[in-house]
C-alpha cells in the first residue's frame, strides 16, 4: 500500500498553519491588551470551525423544509453534535495521520480463503482519504474480515479518473478470493463506483451488493460553488450525472438499481437535498439527525453482521 496521500499532507499543512495563526494571534492580542484578552482571542479562533460546521448542519434544515427528509431542531442539534466529534477525529487526527493504519489483506502474506464473511472493499468520497474508513477496518481487522480501501487520486480530479483505481481494488479481491465482494461508499465514492459499473459490460457480475452512504446520487445543491472537477460534476442537475445515468439505464434499462442500499440522512450537511442520495429501485433507507461524515459511523449502518447477512 502507498504511504501518499495528497489529503494528509494539504491536511497537515493546515493544521500546522491554524496553530501558528493561533499561538500568534493570541500573543500579540495579549501583548497589546491583556492576558485575559488574549484568552479571548483564543476561544474565537477555536470556535470558528464549530461555527461553521453549525452553518452547514442548520442549513439544510431551512433547504429541506416542507420536504419529505424535513429535519427539526432537535434532530439539527444532534447532527451538529455528531459531525463536530466525526470532524474531530476522522478530519483531524484518522486522516491527516492515521489513513495507512490498517493494510490492505492484498499486501499481506496471511491468505484470507477461509474467512467465513465476504470480503469488502471501501470508498471515501470528496476530500478525504482511506483513514475516513479505520473505524469500519478496525471492526473488520477484528472479525477476520478481508478488506480493500484504497485513495481515490487526483484528489481533485474528475470523478472519472477513479475508475482505474476501483478496477485493481476489485482485480485484487479477485486474486484471493473466490467470494464477489461488498462495495461500501461514501459520498463521492458511490458515484465514483456507478462509473466503474459503466465502464465495462462485466463490471456489475464481479461485484455483489453495493452500499453507499450519503451519496448525492443526484447531485447537491452546493456543487454550484465548487471549484474542482468533482465537485462541479456533483451539482445538481449537472451534465455528467445526466451522462453517468445515460449510460446505467442503457447497460440495464430495468432494475438499473437493483442491490444498492443507499443510507441517507434528513440532516445532511453536503447533499442537499437529503433526497438526492436516493436512488428508484434502491432500498433507500434514511437516518435521522446525523451530518454527512458523522454518518458513516452510525452504528446501524456499521452493523456488520446486517450487512454481510444481507450479501450471502
Amino acid at each position: 500500500m502507498s504511504r501518499f496521500s495528497r489529503l494528509a499532507i494539504l491536511t497537515q499543512l493546515g493544521l500546522t498553519c491554524y496553530l501558528v495563526l493561533i499561538v500568534v494571534l493570541a500573543y500579540r492580542v495579549g501583548q497589546a491588551m491583556s492576558a485575559s484578552w488574549g484568552v479571548a482571542a483564543l476561544s474565537l479562533v477555536f470556535a470558528m470551525p464549530m461555527t461553521v460546521i453549525g452553518v452547514g448542519v442548520f442549513l439544510p434544515f431551512l433547504l429541506n423544509h416542507r420536504r419529505e427528509a424535513a429535519a427539526g431542531w432537535r434532530d439539527a442539534f444532534r447532527a451538529w453534535r455528531s459531525e463536530m466529534g466525526a470532524v474531530i477525529r476522522a478530519g483531524l487526527w484518522w486522516q491527516p495521520f492515521r489513513w495507512w493504519q490498517y493494510s490492505n489483506w492484498t499486501s499481506r502474506n496471511v491468505s484470507p480463503s477461509n474467512a467465513q464473511l465476504p470480503p469488502c472493499i471501501l470508498l471515501h468520497g470528496f476530500v478525504s482519504n482511506r483513514g475516513l474508513w479505520n473505524p469500519w477496518l478496525c471492526k473488520l481487522e477484528s472479525r477476520g474480515v478481508p478488506f480493500v480501501c484504497i485513495n481515490l487520486e487526483p484528489l481533485f480530479g474528475s470523478i472519472n479518473d477513479y475508475v482505474q483505481a476501483i478496477e485493481n481494488a476489485v482485480s485484487d479481491v479477485e486474486q484471493f478470493s473466490s467470494t464477489k465482494p461488498i462495495v461500501i461508499c461514501h459520498s463521492m465514492g458511490g458515484l465514483a463506483l456507478r462509473k466503474w459499473l459503466v465502464s465495462q459490460a462485466s463490471a456489475r457480475q464481479r461485484i455483489d451488493k453495493i452500499v453507499t452512504i450519503g451519496t448525492p446520487h443526484r447531485g447537491t445543491w452546493l456543487g454550484r460553488f465548487s471549484m474542482s472537477i468533482n465537485g462541479r460534476e456533483m451539482g445538481l442537475g449537472s451534465e455528467w450525472l445526466a451522462e453517468l445515468e445515460a449510460e446505467e439505464k442503457k447497460a440495464r434499462p430495468v432494475d438499473t438499481y437493483a442491490g444498492f442500499t443507499c443510507w441517507y440522512s434528513n440532516c445532511d450537511n453536503i447533499v442537499i437535498p437529503a433526497e438526492s442520495a436516493k436512488l428508484p429501485g434502491a432500498n433507500n433507507r434514511k437516518i435521522r439527525g446525523y451530518g454527512h461524515l458523522a454518518l458513516a459511523y452510525h452504528p446501524q449502518i456499521m452493523e456488520l453482521d446486517d450487512i454481510c447477512n444481507a450479501f450471502r
